[in-house]
């Protein structure tokens, strides 16, 4: 969102290849390369070089800023692995809780304030559907509606989660 909200376009191409950057060296998913890919494609299939390599380029400051303005109080690592979620967010910050007849019983409860543009807001959405059609989240698909989000997965898949929304939900 940091790269898009400054002007990058998420059809900016990144070679998905071995890449090292002092000392870090990080590793897809199945520890294969897809060479080059654009934006969308490297979130859609979670490619982890491509997400380093972008956090490399927009800086970890801006990205920061971003997740703070955006609702996450947890502290954020200036790390090369930030750009993989390896900085612990409680989900409490990013979630709200329903029960079982889809009344809230936890809300974050803060008064809302715009940290995207709309059309940044537009585009990460568009971005986001990615994931869920032909990307990495497909199990997450709602047949007849739009389904945006992101999956994350930890080492040798010990975590696997999903957290995304519908324009409603």
């Amino acid at each position: 969102a940091t790269a898009i909200a400054t002007g990058m376009s998420p059809y900016k191409t990144y070679a998905d290849a071995r890449y090292v950057v002092d000392g870090y060296e990080p590793k897809n998913y199945g520890g294969g390369y897809s060479g080059y890919v654009d934006l969308r494609r490297a979130l859609s299939s979670s490619i982890n070089i491509v997400a380093v390599k972008l956090l490399v380029d927009v800086g970890f400051d801006p990205v920061i800023a971003l997740a703070h303005r955006m609702g996450v109080k947890s502290s954020l690592l200036p790390a090369y692995s930030l750009a993989l979620g390896s900085s612990e967010v409680n989900l409490l910050e990013l979630t709200r809780i329903t029960n079982g007849q889809g009344d809230v019983i936890y809300e974050f409860d803060e008064k809302p304030k715009q940290a995207l543009d709309p059309d940044t807001a537009s585009i990460m959405t568009w971005m986001m559907e990615g994931v869920v059609n032909g990307g990495s989240g497909g199990n997450a698909a709602i047949p007849g509606r739009p389904v945006a989000g992101k999956t994350g997965t930890s080492e040798k898949n010990r975590d696997l989660w999903f957290v995304g929304f519908t324009k409603k939900l």
